[in-house]
């Protein structure tokens, strides 16, 4: 069985590779090429790709709460507006 990549759980549960939020505002919905370790490279139908890489126990805790946490800093970000981070946004983002 696979561990999480954070801790010694078996990693059981399937996490967005990118977040529905992030898709939402880039409004990506095109065909994505996809390449993984050696494996030849594929097209995917939709971006919204999913990985057995992480525990629930992280998935649904921290993690959760640090992109929640995030949603607005890049959420700007990625809109291109600007904006100056406190020390702790800057601490939150490089997390």
């Amino acid at each position: 069985m696979r561990k999480c990549l954070f801790c010694d759980n078996v990693a059981n549960s399937r996490e967005h590779v990118w977040p529905d939020w992030i898709l939402k505002r880039l409004n990506e919905r095109d065909l994505k090429r996809q390449k993984m370790g050696n494996d030849a490279e594929q097209l995917l139908p939709n971006p919204e790709l999913k990985v057995k890489a992480v525990c629930r126990t992280c998935n649904n805790g921290w993690m959760h709460f640090l992109e929640q946490s995030n949603v607005p800093i890049v959420g700007n970000l990625m809109q291109d507006v600007a904006l100056s981070l406190n020390g702790f946004q800057q601490y939150q983002l490089a997390t």
